[in-house]
């Protein structure tokens, strides 16, 4: 899980993402979301990824921008699978391009 929490709010999201490969990909129970943390430290889901029409290629990445209306103090993005569809433990969900804007 990639988690961060700020001392100042911040405006928004800019990150890549992809399922690392064909091959290995989250069955139909899984889910991958975006988590907001308030200034009071409470975490809430801002946004589901689609994972059927998500990138299966660890080279092609999905780009996503995301703009945040309420007060925003850390982010999380949850990958929750109660299985894979692969015999080998590798990685899941690749992020890349990150960039965080925080507004004076």
């Amino acid at each position: 899980m990639f988690t961060n929490g700020f001392s100042q709010d911040i405006n928004a999201f800019n990150f890549g993402i992809a399922i690392w490969i064909k091959e290995e990909y989250l069955n139909t129970k899984s889910s991958i979301v975006l988590e907001t943390k308030s200034k009071d430290g409470i975490y809430e889901t801002f946004y589901q990824f689609n994972i059927v029409t998500m990138s299966k290629n660890k080279d092609n990445l999905d780009l996503h921008s995301f703009t945040f209306p309420n007060e925003t103090y850390g982010i999380r993005i949850r990958v929750n699978t109660n299985q894979v569809n692969y015999e080998k433990n590798r990685r899941r969900v690749i992020l890349d391009e990150m960039s965080i804007i925080h507004l004076a």
